[in-house]
């Protein structure tokens, strides 16, 4: 499969949680040596208690490239995960304000836009509204070049942003070569997909 691999991993209270267990976080940054696959942390001290998870962050970005969500509400909440040594910060309508969006674009490029997020009450929201198309295009449109979606929708997705230059991550718990042959028949040239978003248990699996 062309592109990179992410793999999305749970953190609270310095540890990974993997199937509700307490893991070692540097066990998975073994497991993923000499690959180029990054891992997506999702802190879930920020997302519950807005306590960011930082020392941990900066501790793993020394061994790995990563990727931060924490249930970011502001702009000015990017610079710190980012100062921490966070690659990019992933960020969703489930928190922030169209508002807020303009200010983080201002700020910094190496923001995500997540259109796949899971919501406070754990309930996912995927992306399938026409209004979600139009803000999703209209921030692309604004500077906006990364994307997280689902595989289920990722078609209808790339339809909506026709003429737009966009990276796309697609959420997955299988290979996407299909798909990728399906956008690709598209044609549009400026929607490139850049990797896949993988759950941790995938990781788990292959090294057993």
């Amino acid at each position: 499969m062309s592109g990179s691999r992410i793999i999305e991993v749970d953190f609270s209270k310095g540890y990974a949680i993997i199937q509700d267990e307490k893991v070692d976080p540097f066990s998975i940054v073994d497991a993923l040596q000499g690959t180029e696959d990054l891992i997506l942390m999702h802190d879930l001290d920020s997302i519950r208690r807005n306590r960011q998870q930082l020392d941990i962050l900066q501790d793993l970005s020394e061994e790995i490239k990563l990727w931060y969500e924490g249930g970011l509400r502001f702009a000015d909440s990017l610079i710190d995960p980012l100062v921490s040594g966070a690659e990019k910060v992933v960020v969703s309508n489930a928190y922030f304000s169209d508002e807020e969006y303009e200010k983080a674009i201002r700020m910094t490029d190496s923001v995500v836009i997540d259109a796949d997020a899971d919501y406070p009450d754990g309930i996912r929201e995927v992306y399938r509204s026409r209004w979600n198309d139009l803000m999703v295009g209209r921030l692309v449109a604004g500077g906006y070049s990364d994307v997280i979606i689902s595989s289920r929708i990722a078609l209808d997705v790339v339809r909506s942003l026709r003429n737009l230059n966009v990276d796309l991550w697609i959420r997955s718990e299988g290979q996407i070569d299909e798909l990728i042959q399906k956008i690709d028949a598209l044609g549009e040239k400026g929607i490139k997909v850049a990797g896949r978003v993988a759950p941790v248990e995938e990781l788990i699996e292959a090294n057993e």
